[in-house]
């Protein structure tokens, strides 16, 4: 089956070459990792059970859903299979709209489309699709993804096992206007204070390993659990974070969350990013969403009084769906994030060193952006430059001042773009260290080393 050629449509992708491969196709070996682990596993014990394939688009190339939706039962055989859902959330083409609808009914019982006649955004278009499953297991895949045979037995050996437990497929990234294919088998997905994506390294092999999120993309879950965890998205908006709430939650909530290099599909990535999806704008999202989700499940009061610096700017202006989650957590006995931290995802800033006095501090009277180096380092009233670290954010920088006593810190005072000048410490021949970490610009309050309403400090 061969997709007519049509270029120069303006969705992100390149067209053009996406529509002229056949949709029923032989996954290339180029896009399958090469892993010796995986070919010497055999999944005989795992029993036959139904998987829900869901998936939602909005304005996205139809040779791509389709290749999706195709994909997904060549490589799902029946025993294994109950449905795939596909929902447009409100696409605006109408010509592309009928001829797709014509397809999947084609396809019956199989495949199951449904449309929202408004856009919802991408976040609740997913909670929408999640709800809608009845398999015991739910597959839920972007729809410009191509699954690959075997995919789903990895996924179930840990399921099968612990009907807690998200598991997800490498996702590998295909960028075919460079042309270059990224394997993503080593990386650990996870989240920093400020619920932002952050990736480290995992060992290699092929075993299962476990991450604090997920990439978002494709990941397996038994509908149970689902249902329990009040499914992804309530109150979220638009697009974002939701990947990081999956984590959260089963971390939280006494489930795990795995990455099965052994299982993978590959994603078709934009050339550049496809239209803006319905709901807020993305600048809402990116604080509404993990403000949404910090205050309804952070039991940490050092990390959320951390965390709220960075959305400070940014008001919840209905408080049910925070309240809702509490109440969730409360019933599910859902805490100890301070423990996800430090177990299962050691290498993330928590910005709190309690033992030296930590806390948060301004320069120039407000945190501000610098150039790439600045003090980092002082002793008796001299200074020096050095490198800042990773960045956690992209806008600005935070400055963390770590002393033996929390008063040596009084002598910082703000000074030129790019440096910090050491005032007198009145710990006589201590050492002040300064961290400098990612953060939005926010306010203009002076130091403070307590806490007031426009600027919490640690």
């Amino acid at each position: 089956a061969e997709w007519p050629l049509r270029p120069g449509r303006t969705t992100g992708y390149d067209e053009g070459y996406y529509d002229s491969l056949p949709l029923i196709r032989e996954v290339p070996a180029a896009f399958k990792p090469n892993i010796t682990f995986c070919e010497n596993h055999t999944y005989d014990h795992i029993k036959p059970t139904k998987i829900s394939i869901v998936m939602h688009y909005f304005n996205e190339p139809l040779s791509l859903v389709l290749r999706t939706v195709y994909s997904a039962l060549r490589s799902t055989p029946p025993a294994f299979l109950e449905e795939v859902i596909v929902l447009d959330d409100g696409s605006t083409k109408p010509d592309e709209t009928g001829l797709i609808i014509a397809i999947l009914r084609a396809l019956a019982p199989h495949v199951r489309y449904e449309r929202n006649t408004v856009a919802s955004g991408l976040v609740p278009a997913r909670r929408t699709v999640l709800t809608m499953a009845t398999g015991e297991y739910v597959f839920l895949v972007d729809a410009h993804v191509e699954l690959h045979d075997g995919w789903y037995l990895p996924l179930l050996n840990i399921t099968q096992e612990n009907y807690r437990a998200v598991v997800a497929p490498v996702i590998n990234l295909y960028y075919h206007h460079i042309p270059k294919m990224v394997f993503n088998d080593e990386i650990r997905v996870q989240f920093s204070v400020f619920l932002n994506w952050e990736t480290g390294k995992a060992s290699k092999g092929g075993a299962p390993f476990t991450s604090g999120a997920i990439m978002g993309g494709a990941y397996l879950i038994a509908r149970r659990r689902l249902q329990e965890l009040d499914y992804i998205g309530r109150g979220l908006t638009g697009y974002g974070r939701e990947n990081i709430e999956v984590g959260l939650k089963s971390w939280l909530c006494g489930g795990e969350v795995w990455t099965v290099p052994c299982s993978s599909v590959t994603h078709f990535s934009a050339l550049r990013t496809p239209e803006t999806h319905p709901g807020r704008p993305v600048s809402d999202n990116i604080l509404h969403n993990p403000k949404v989700l910090a205050e309804s499940f952070f039991d940490d009061e050092h990390l959320l009084r951390v965390a709220r610096i960075r959305w400070q700017s940014y008001t919840i202006t209905d408080n049910s769906t925070v309240e809702f989650n509490r109440k969730l957590a409360s019933s599910l006995g859902c805490g100890g994030l301070r423990r996800v931290f430090q177990t299962i995802m050691p290498e993330i800033e928590l910005f709190t060193d309690e033992d030296s006095g930590g806390y948060l501090l301004t320069v120039n009277g407000h945190l501000t952006q610098f150039h790439e180096t600045a003090v980092v380092s002082t002793q008796s009233g001299h200074y020096g430059r050095g490198n800042f670290g990773k960045r956690i954010g992209s806008k600005g920088w935070v400055c963390r001042a770590a002393a033996r006593d929390p008063a040596a810190s009084s002598g910082l005072s703000g000074a030129s773009f790019g440096e910090l000048r050491m005032g007198r410490s009145r710990q006589r021949g201590g050492r002040l260290q300064l961290r400098l970490r990612t953060f939005r610009q926010t306010t203009n309050n002076q130091l403070r080393t307590g806490t007031d309403k426009g600027n919490p400090t640690v």
